[in-house]
């Protein structure tokens, strides 16, 4: 975020991201229910509103990507670089054991630290 000397071009850079973001979300909606139409929904809707909202997400994204191509080329970078963090952290399923112990270490830590999880008095941090 300090990389941008223009608060513009960092608006441009992370609104195109967000609105791809959207995008893909509401594809993945959308795909959802046309694999799965059997799975319980909790909030039924008409489908064309999430087709709608794809639509508009799509146009925000081109219309961000023709006005600013560089700072968009930049926020695909950005999106394409959790690729290997997903890679890593979440797909690999035969981690060594050093791997988990580290990542634990590093998970447990940062709780703490940011105080998302209320510590537990029954686990002895080391």
């Amino acid at each position: 975020m300090l990389i941008p000397e223009d608060v513009y071009k960092l608006l441009t850079l992370l609104g195109f991201a967000g609105w791809l973001t959207y995008a893909m979300v509401g594809i993945g909606l959308l795909w959802w229910r046309y694999k799965k139409p059997d799975l319980p929904r909790p909030i039924k809707m008409n489908l064309a509103i999430p087709v709608i909202f794809v639509c508009m997400c799509l146009f925000m994204a081109v219309f961000a990507f023709v006005s600013a191509p560089v700072e968009c080329g930049i926020g695909v970078a950005i999106l394409f670089s959790s690729i290997p963090v997903y890679a890593i952290f979440v797909h690999w399923e035969n981690k060594p054991a050093w791997f988990m112990s580290f990542e634990g270490f590093v998970t447990s830590r940062l709780q703490l630290l940011l105080k998302v999880v209320p510590q537990d008095p029954d686990i002895k941090l080391e």
